[in-house]
């Protein structure tokens, strides 16, 4: 693993529209969220996939003979 490695975030100013489309996306993405979960009964199929994907993700990191977190 290189130790140098740096991953720089990019800063969007919110007057731009590439920062009003990627904020536009983030509130509606998590808008749908928490309407699913508020809703009765609640739907957790959105969450479920998403605790799947970080999931996936956390098993992406692990060593190769690693099989478990």
């Amino acid at each position: 693993m290189n130790c140098d490695y740096y991953m720089e975030e990019k800063v969007l100013p919110p007057s731009s529209l590439e920062g009003k489309v990627k904020e536009t996306v983030h509130n509606a993405f998590w808008d749908h969220l928490k309407e699913q979960l508020s809703a009765t009964p609640p739907d957790f199929s959105c969450a479920l996939e998403l605790l799947k994907e970080i999931k996936e993700i956390l098993l992406s990191l692990l060593l190769p003979r690693q099989n478990r977190l």
